[in-house]
C-alpha cells in the first residue's frame, strides 16, 4: 500500500446501511487504511469493535433513522429493509421499539399494493426534503475535519456538498439493484414485478409512478433549487438515484446468478460485488439446548426483519403456523418481541447474530430484505421470501424467476402454502446442491476482497 487513506463513510442511520457499510470497511481496516463513520453517537457500541472511528454529526440524530421510514419517499430511493439488516440490528432496544410504533401509527405495517405503498409514503416527500437539506449542511463541517481521501455514501438522494467539495466519492447502493437505473428493459424498482411479466404492466406502473411524481413539484423544485445552489447540476426531474453518478464510483452488492445484467448491462463506473456482508467475527453464537434436543430435524432460520417482526399480528399468525412444522427454528423476533410468545419446535431473541447463525441452518425463511438475501446466497441455503415492500418484493420476485426459492404472499399466505413451501425447498436435492456450488463460488471468488484495490485505483 502507498498510502494509508482515510476513508469517511456517510450511510443511512439504519441496520441494513450500516451493516452494508460496515462490510466494505473491513478490508479497508485489514489493508491499512483509516476508516471513519459520520453518524450518530448511539452507533459507536456498533463501529467500534471493528476498528471504525466514529465522527458524530451534529444534529444527526434528527435526520436519516429517526424519520427514515416514515419518509420513505420512494422516488426510486427507500426501499428498505430495514431491510436488510436482518436479525441483528444494532439500534438499540429503544429506538427500534419507537421506530417500529411510529411505523405503526403511520399504517406502513398494512396490507397495501405496491403503488398504493409508494403514494402513502410520497405524502412525506416534504419533510424528507427537510431532512435533506439539513444532512448536506452538517456534513459539511464534518468532512472539512477529517479532510479525507475518499467519502463513500450510501445514500439514497445526492448530496451537494460532497458532489461540490472535490473529494473522490463512492456512491453505495446496499437495496436491490433494480434501483441503479430506470431501464426500460427491466421492471420499474419497489413494484415486484418479474422480469418475465408483460412489460405493459411495466409501463401502466411507471405512469402510475410519474403520476404520484407530478403532485411533488413542489417538493422537488425545492431541493432542486437548493442543490443548484450548492454549486452543483440540476436533479433529475423525478428524484432518479443516477442523477449524478457519472462522475463517482458506484458500487453495489448482488450475486451475479440474481443480477439482471444479462438483460440490463451497466456502465463501466457500476461496480457490482456478490455481497456487502461483514464478517462479524466477534460475535458468537451456540444453539440452544432446547433446539439441540431434536437433532434429527431440520433447522429453519426464521427473520422478517425489524419491520416485519413489528408486525405483531402476523407474526403471531406465522408462528402458529410454523409452530406446525416437525422441523425446529430459530427465530429473530424483532423490536416488540416481548409481545408475543413463540411455539415449542422454536427458539428465539429479539435479535440474533445472523452471520453466525447462518451457517448452521437447512433453510431461511427471510423478509428478502437485501442484505439477508445476499449473506443467504453467500452460505448456499434455499429461501422461503415473504416480502412486505419496495426492494423486498424485487427480491421475491428475482429469487422465485431464477428458480432460487419460494415467494409467498407476506400477508395472506396459507398454512398448506407456507409448510408445503418449506418442505419442497428441504427435500429439493438438486437445488441444494445448486445453491451450495453458488454459496462455494462466492465464498472462494470473495469479491469484497477487491475493495481496497478498486477505491485505492478510482483515487
Amino acid at each position: 500500500m502507498a498510502k494509508r487513506l482515510t476513508i469517511l463513510f456517510l450511510p443511512i442511520g439504519a441496520a441494513g446501511h450500516m451493516n452494508a457499510s460496515i462490510g466494505m470497511s473491513e478490508p479497508l481496516i485489514g489493508a491499512g487504511h483509516r476508516v471513519v463513520f459520520a453518524t450518530e453517537d448511539r452507533f459507536k457500541t456498533l463501529l467500534e469493535p471493528f476498528g471504525i472511528e466514529v465522527a458524530v454529526m451534529a444534529g444527526d440524530e434528527h435526520h436519516h433513522d429517526k424519520y427514515h421510514n416514515q419518509h420513505n419517499t420512494h422516488n426510486h430511493h427507500d426501499h428498505h429493509d430495514h431491510h436488510g439488516g436482518g436479525g441483528d440490528g444494532h439500534e438499540g432496544d429503544s429506538a427500534a421499539k419507537r421506530n417500529a410504533l411510529r411505523m405503526l401509527s403511520l399504517g406502513m405495517y398494512e396490507e397495501m399494493s405496491p403503488i398504493e405503498r409508494e403514494r402513502t409514503v410520497s405524502a412525506h416527500l416534504g419533510r424528507r426534503v427537510d431532512q435533506q437539506i439539513a444532512l448536506d449542511r452538517n456534513v459539511e463541517p464534518v468532512i472539512k475535519q477529517i479532510n479525507p481521501d475518499l467519502i463513500v455514501m450510501d445514500q439514497h438522494f445526492a448530496i451537494p456538498y460532497v458532489e461540490a467539495c472535490g473529494i473522490p466519492y463512492v456512491w453505495v447502493q446496499s437495496s436491490n439493484p433494480l434501483v441503479l437505473t430506470d431501464d426500460e428493459r427491466t421492471p420499474p424498482a419497489y413494484s415486484g414485478l418479474s422480469v418475465a411479466s408483460d412489460k405493459s404492466e411495466w409501463k401502466r406502473y411507471r405512469q402510475q409512478r410519474a403520476d404520484i411524481q407530478n403532485q411533488n413539484r413542489e417538493a422537488w423544485s425545492r431541493l432542486n433549487d437548493y442543490t443548484v445552489s450548492r454549486g452543483c447540476a440540476p436533479i433529475s426531474p423525478n428524484f432518479i438515484y443516477e442523477s449524478n453518478v457519472s462522475q463517482c464510483l458506484c458500487v453495489y452488492g448482488y450475486p451475479q446468478e440474481l443480477d439482471y445484467l444479462d438483460v440490463r448491462p451497466l456502465p463501466p463506473n457500476f461496480i457490482r460485488f456478490d455481497n456487502l456482508k461483514r464478517n462479524d467475527k466477534h460475535s458468537t453464537f451456540e444453539l440452544p439446548d432446547v433446539l439441540k434436543q431434536k437433532s434429527d430435524e431440520k433447522l429453519i432460520y426464521f427473520s422478517l426483519g425489524s419491520m416485519g417482526a413489528a408486525n405483531v399480528d402476523n407474526m403471531k399468525r406465522l408462528v402458529a403456523i410454523l409452530g406446525k412444522s416437525r422441523h425446529r427454528f430459530i427465530v429473530s423476533k424483532g423490536p416488540l418481541h416481548d409481545t408475543y410468545t413463540l411455539a415449542d419446535n422454536m427458539w428465539g431473541e429479539e435479535t440474533v447474530p445472523q452471520i453466525q447463525v447462518l451457517p448452521l441452518v437447512d433453510l431461511v425463511i427471510t423478509h428478502g430484505g437485501n442484505n439477508s438475501v445476499t449473506e443467504t446466497m453467500y452460505f448456499g441455503k434455499p429461501m422461503v421470501v415473504l416480502p412486505i415492500h419496495f426492494d423486498q418484493l424485487d427480491n421475491g420476485q428475482q429469487i422465485q424467476h431464477k428458480g432460487l426459492g419460494i415467494t409467498l404472499d407476506f400477508f395472506r399466505c396459507t398454512e398448506e402454502e407456507l409448510l408445503g413451501a418449506v418442505d419442497r425447498l428441504l427435500t429439493d436435492k438438486a437445488l441444494k446442491e445448486k445453491l451450495a456450488q453458488i454459496g462455494e463460488r462466492i465464498r472462494t471468488e470473495n469479491s469484497l476482497s477487491k475493495v481496497p484495490e478498486i477505491f485505492e485505483d478510482f483515487i
